[in-house]
């Protein structure tokens, strides 16, 4: 586009002194083959995707082998992406939805949320399993919290979904293996970040190309649109350290950002239409009893038995020494990456 359409598009509007603007910029430059030319066209460069992820990834780096408590650098950067979620959307998608939808969802009072956990030949009879079956298939207490996607070890939180198949998947069980699943409601109206509308995501505050960090908050908002893929991948079960980041990020929302957060939600990772819901435990939660805004339904619970696994599978391009894959295009870019210890390069 020529200097004077450029000039527009930094001012985002029409005032009639574009070419005004132009001539002055050429003037000042004042010299050949300088950035501002007079009948040279400009177009406007791409975002990286790799470039965004690349905050994410040192992050990521310095949770595992660096430092894991009290990082200014993972602290800065929580700061910098996650200071205007109140005013991320989603765009309305045509016929279908006419309104956009906030990234900060709210799960009404009385809402159902649905747990699991797994029948072991070691459990208790199903008569004691019912009558204890609000505890039991509630958060494990703080002594028995094993590590997870969103909580460190002796740290509980309550995992549950928006259905009880997408509960089911996720318990993963063995042909044969029996599951338990409860309804809760939700005891009061909780503020929820939801991770699954963050790919179309977008900020109602504009960027201003006059602003010296625009190239950084731009790659911000694009690392924003990529981190539920960043949240919600698999993770496999001898790479427990590959939760740190995550980890972080859930205690970051429930404790440090205010105003905070009740919970998360993000794709589930064993059924592709579920989503998963985690909520965090009360802020003034004992150490021995953790706290968590649900309720049990009153209803009993009911128990599935797997008859069948199916398993898809597709083929992995492998080149070079080390495996390569795409992540998915945004806003017409597309990267390469080389993996290497989980750490994104261009």
């Amino acid at each position: 586009m020529p200097l004077e359409e450029v000039v527009a598009k930094v001012l985002g509007q029409r005032t009639g002194l574009e070419k005004g603007i132009a001539d002055l910029l050429v003037e000042r430059e004042g010299t050949e083959g300088s950035l501002f030319e007079l009948g040279s066209t400009y177009q406007p460069m791409l975002l990286h995707v790799g470039t965004a992820l690349a905050p994410w990834a040192r992050a990521t780096d310095a949770l595992k082998h660096r430092q894991r408590f009290f990082s200014e650098e993972i602290l800065s950067l929580f700061n910098r992406l996650f200071a205007d979620l109140e005013v991320m959307e989603t765009p309305p998608i045509g016929l279908i939805d006419d309104t956009p939808s906030p990234v900060v969802h709210e799960i009404t009072a009385g809402a159902s949320i649905f747990r699991a956990r797994r029948l072991s030949s070691e459990t208790r009879s199903m008569e004691g399993i019912f009558d204890a079956a609000p505890t039991w298939l509630g958060a494990p207490p703080a002594h028995l919290a094993s590590a997870g996607r969103m909580n460190a070890k002796g740290i509980p939180a309550f995992y549950g979904a928006g259905d009880p198949e997408t509960c089911f998947a996720e318990m993963r069980p063995g042909i044969g293996e029996r599951v338990v699943i409860g309804r809760y409601r939700a005891a009061r109206h909780l503020r929820i970040l939801n991770f699954t509308r963050f790919g179309l995501a977008e900020s109602t505050l504009p960027l201003s190309y006059l602003d010296p960090e625009f190239a950084t908050k731009a790659h911000d908002r694009l690392l924003l649109n990529q981190l539920h893929h960043q949240i919600a991948r698999p993770v496999l079960p001898d790479r427990d350290h590959d939760y740190l980041i995550t980890q972080a990020l859930a205690e970051y929302l429930a404790f440090v950002r205010r105003p905070g957060f009740d919970g998360l939600m993000f794709n589930s990772v064993q059924r592709a239409e579920g989503v998963n819901i985690v909520l965090f435990r009360a802020s003034d939660s004992s150490a021995d009893e953790a706290v968590f805004p649900v309720e049990w339904s009153g209803e009993p619970p009911a128990v599935w038995e797997t008859k069948d696994v199916r398993y898809e599978s597709e083929a992995v391009r492998i080149g070079g020494q080390f495996g390569r894959y795409a992540i998915e295009p945004q806003k017409g870019t597309y990267e390469w990456y080389r993996q290497f210890d989980d750490q994104l390069e261009p």
